[in-house]
């Protein structure tokens, strides 16, 4: 049938079938489609997961056994969640698990191909959101990488690395942890600063909270330019009364040890003990 053709038979249309068919049409296009992908890879010892997604939250949690499981849920209104691609590259150090937007389909995760080629805001498969609910087992590190959506981290036993551009962020290790994000909230609770380099915790917009394991040895150094820096837990800092603009605190716990840097732009910093 032409373009006219058609045209001339909607017109032709009762004005109640007529509008019913337009809204029908409406609903279709605003209605949220969804996609699933799920991935189980087995890690060789001392290898890491790397999680790097462009638009969504990602959760983490404790896995059962040796086997790393992902589940992506894609979303989206307008856009085909299935033609964004979950892709798994092995490294010789690390899992890497990122999502591949079309038009990229021969990129792979190492060189984070699929984050600077995401397509533009025109394209309505750029509207998929991708939620990442992450298990990860005992004794492997996870880094994450995020534009924007929110990480939470918890029951963790190794390492944890965050860095996102737009979202909170909430991690919780018996082992250490860094964590940036430009705007968003930070919550951090370590259970080591075993001497293995500096920690930081660092916001633009946002409040950080840290808690530390009690006894811990550590160089603490905190700075806010706007907000109030804050201790618990029998915690004590060292006040440096003549800045001009902001606060900023020091303090040795115990025997000393790695640097635990806190920065904000706005928004308090909190440290405690537990």
């Amino acid at each position: 049938m032409s373009y006219h053709a058609w045209v001339k038979a909607l017109v032709a249309l009762p004005g109640a079938a007529l509008l019913a068919l337009l809204a029908l049409a409406a609903a279709s296009m605003g209605a949220e489609r969804t996609h699933d992908t799920d991935l189980r890879e087995t890690l060789a010892p001392g290898t890491n997961v790397e999680i790097q997604n462009v638009f969504g939250s990602i959760v983490a949690t404790p896995a059962n056994g040796e086997i790393v499981t992902i589940h992506a849920h894609a979303t989206s209104r307008g856009g085909d969640p299935a033609a964004v691609v979950i892709r798994a590259t092995r490294l010789s150090d690390r899992l890497v698990i990122c999502p591949i937007y079309p038009g990229n389909q021969a990129a792979d995760c190492a060189s984070r191909t699929s984050r600077r080629q995401h397509p533009s805001g025109h394209d309505p498969d750029a509207n998929v959101r991708v939620d990442f609910t992450v298990a990860v087992p005992s004794n492997v590190a996870l880094r994450i990488d995020s534009v924007n959506g929110s990480v939470v981290a918890t029951g963790l036993s190794d390492d944890v690395w965050a860095n996102v551009v737009k979202g909170d962020v909430r991690l919780e290790t018996n082992r250490r942890a860094n964590a940036r994000t430009v705007d968003g909230s930070i919550e951090a609770t370590i259970g080591s600063t075993s001497n293995d380099g500096d920690l930081d915790f660092e916001t633009v917009n946002g409040p950080i909270r840290l808690t530390l394991p009690r006894g811990a040895n550590a160089s603490i150094s905190a700075r806010t330019l706007n907000g109030q820096i804050l201790v618990d837990g029998g915690l004590s800092l060292s006040f440096d009364d003549n800045e001009f603009v902001g606060r900023s605190a020091t303090a040795q716990l115990g025997s000393g040890g790695p640097h635990i840097n806190l920065r904000a732009i706005s928004g308090s910093i909190r440290l405690g003990s537990s």
